[in-house]
C-alpha cells in the first residue's frame, strides 16, 4: 500500500509530507521562528522516548561489561562525533 493510501494516523513522522512548503517565499524571520519550532519538538520526542533509551542503555551497559563491543555507524556529523567518542575505561571488565 502506497503512504497516500493510508492515513496520517499510522504514517512515522518522517513519512508525512513537510508542513514547510515554498520556503523561498518566507522571510528571514519566518524561517527561524518555524526552524526554532522543529527545534523546540525534540526534547518532547525525547521524553516520550526515555523508557525505550532506558532500556538501550542498560542493556548496551550489560552487554559491554559482558566483554561486548559497541559499534558507531553514521554519516555526516554523527560519524564524525561516534568515531571520536571515548568509552569510559570503567564500563570494560578485564580479559
Amino acid at each position: 500500500m502506497a503512504h497516500s493510501d493510508r492515513p496520517a494516523s499510522e504514517l512515522r513522522p518522517t513519512e508525512l509530507p513537510s508542513p514547510h512548503r515554498h520556503l523561498e517565499r518566507m522571510s528571514t524571520a519566518e524561517l527561524l521562528r518555524r526552524m526554532n519550532g522543529e527545534d523546540r519538538s525534540v526534547p518532547e520526542a525525547v521524553a516520550a522516548a526515555l523508557p525505550q533509551i532506558e532500556a538501550l542503555v542498560d542493556a548496551t551497559a550489560d552487554h559491554l561489561l559482558a566483554g561486548g563491543r559497541l559499534f558507531y555507524i553514521g554519516a555526516g556529523t554523527s560519524g564524525r562525533l561516534g568515531g571520536r567518542l571515548r568509552m569510559p575505561a570503567h564500563l570494560w571488565r578485564a580479559a
